[in-house]
């Protein structure tokens, strides 16, 4: 699962999420909207886990 984020009209955000099942943060003007999250905080953690190498390297030596 990955994360889109996007700027636009909360009618644009929200079609754009019943199109894909990917997590969408939308900023709106002053609100912002949270579209498409799991209800399982597992589901949650793994869609945002970092991926960079960076962060490979530091969870090895962890």
């Amino acid at each position: 699962m990955t994360v889109r984020s996007m700027n636009g009209p909360a009618a644009c955000a929200s079609t754009v999420a019943k199109l894909d099942p990917s997590i969408t943060v939308a900023k709106t003007g002053e609100n912002t909207l949270l579209l498409n999250l799991p209800r399982n905080i597992e589901e949650i953690d793994k869609a945002t886990e970092d991926k960079s190498l960076l962060s490979r390297i530091t969870r090895f030596f962890a």
